[in-house]
């Protein structure tokens, strides 16, 4: 294996990481919320390491100033995430409304930072599979907090799909990128 192929070969993998790592801990997250369990102050701190991680990651690309917007932005769309879960078991439709509708802007905002950053990377695409990300996730937990597990459990299996191929896509992307820099 040549040092280009070995750096291909780590970029991959340690994007899939980052992705696996986000959707496993937001899983996480929903059942530490939905059946308050006594871990769930450690598990949104660690679910809330991952912006940091993909930061740190993404400063060897594209420099600390976007690192840091998108850290923020997905540390944003997580804890959005968790309060949507908060609003819907307390059947607060109003506040759930409120923190859709915030979720979706800031996939729009996701989406147009990693655009900025990389021009292999397509707004539209990725807002595409942002969106498809957040609706997976709310239906896992709407599924969860109607006890609705056989289901949560099979709509999990599309949301690692989805997790998946934003990963690849974020490979291309930067591996596209790495040649022209």
């Amino acid at each position: 294996m040549n040092n280009s192929d070995r750096s291909h070969w780590c970029i991959a993998n340690r994007v899939r990481m980052l992705w696996m790592q986000h959707g496993e801990w937001i899983k996480m997250a929903f059942v530490a919320i939905i059946f308050n369990n006594p871990d769930e102050e450690r598990v949104l701190q660690r679910l809330l390491r991952n912006p940091a991680d993909f930061a740190r990651f993404f400063d060897c690309f594209f420099g600390r100033e976007f690192s840091f917007s998108f850290k923020r932005l997905l540390t944003e769309h997580l804890e959005l995430a968790a309060a949507l879960v908060r609003a819907l078991m307390a059947n607060d439709t109003q506040r759930a409304d409120k923190i859709n509708t915030k979720l979706y802007k800031n996939a729009d905002d996701l989406a147009a930072a990693l655009t900025s950053a990389n021009p292999y990377w397509r707004y539209e695409e990725w807002r595409t599979m942002l969106c498809r990300h957040l609706d997976l996730a709310k239906k896992i937990a709407s599924e969860m907090i109607n006890d609705d597990y056989k289901e949560s459990i099979a709509t999990y299996d599309y949301f690692e799909a989805e997790i998946m191929l934003m990963a690849d896509q974020m490979i291309k992307g930067l591996l596209k990128y790495c040649v022209i820099c």
